[in-house]
């Protein structure tokens, strides 16, 4: 290799792993006194994720080495694919790796701005290099993958799904509404309210006897990944939740509503249930 291709190499990999971690750490210091969100603190947690998120991104890029006698660098990719290590699972897992290290970072430092602006600009970021650039540039040097990373999308084929599919469809869906849940509710209660209660609601009783029914919606929504018949089934399942979820989480963000429970008469065990779940 000539000596302009070893330079070439040490900027790129270098304007990626010091350059941009290091922008990214200013942004969000310089964005600390803009973000007015809640800045959420653990160390468990944001250890576990930036840890993680490290050592899935190193044995990504060992896996490209090792497997596609390359680095992960898209001006000088790989010459070969990589079907094993973490890419058996993942399609891209240096760039979940990247984010779950920023979310943890985040977690650690319990900075607000590097938590919600700077990780989702980060998340944003890998997902267009991804879905502008290297998806068409895989499939023009390698075309579809094959094997399929276990965590994707089932392939758009009528045959009946897998139980590997049907796993994998489960995680994608349930793991997805969680962190869009969740990530809802870590914004905390919105300063200006919206009262979603219609005339005379708020005063209706709790029929505690009814938790059955109410329950019942989370576990047919639990189960409805298992129950599409074909590959074709499960792709479009998951494809409509993601979408849905999607715009949930706008939705979220951009209406501020807010209902207070209603109490709960009794101490039955559908009772404690139902306090439970609120």
């Amino acid at each position: 290799m000539r000596a302009a291709g070893v330079v070439a190499r040490l900027a790129y990999g270098a304007a990626f792993t010091l350059a941009l971690p290091a922008a990214l750490v200013l942004w969000a210091r310089a964005a600390a006194t803009t973000v007015d969100l809640p800045a959420l603190q653990s160390t468990p947690a944001g250890a576990a994720l930036l840890a993680g998120g490290v050592l899935l991104a190193i044995s990504s890029m060992r896996a490209l080495w090792v497997h596609g006698g390359g680095l992960p660098m898209n001006a000088f990719p790989p010459p070969h694919r990589v079907t094993r290590g973490p890419y058996a699972w993942l399609a891209h897992p240096i760039y979940v790796g990247f984010v779950a290290s920023c979310a943890g970072a985040s977690l650690l430092a319990g900075s607000a701005a590097g938590l919600w602006l700077v990780t989702p600009a980060a998340a944003a970021g890998c997902a267009a290099l991804v879905f502008g650039h290297e998806r068409h540039d895989l499939r023009r040097r390698f075309g579809e993958a094959s094997p399929r990373p276990w965590l994707s999308l089932a392939p758009d084929e009528d045959r009946p799904a897998s139980a590997a599919e049907r796993a994998a469809a489960l995680l994608l869906v349930h793991g997805t509404w969680f962190l869009v849940y969740e990530g809802a509710l870590a914004l905390g209660r919105p300063r200006v309210v919206l009262s979603p209660w219609l005339p005379g609601e708020r005063d209706w009783p709790v029929w505690v006897g009814t938790v059955p029914i109410y329950a019942s919606i989370s576990v047919r929504a639990a189960l409805a990944p298992l129950l599409p018949r074909t590959a074709r089934d499960v792709r479009e399942l998951c494809v409509r939740a993601l979408l849905v979820f999607g715009l949930a989480g706008l939705l979220y963000l951009a209406l501020p509503f807010a209902a207070d429970p209603r109490p709960i008469a009794g101490d039955s065990l559908l009772a404690r249930v139902l306090a439970f779940d609120r």
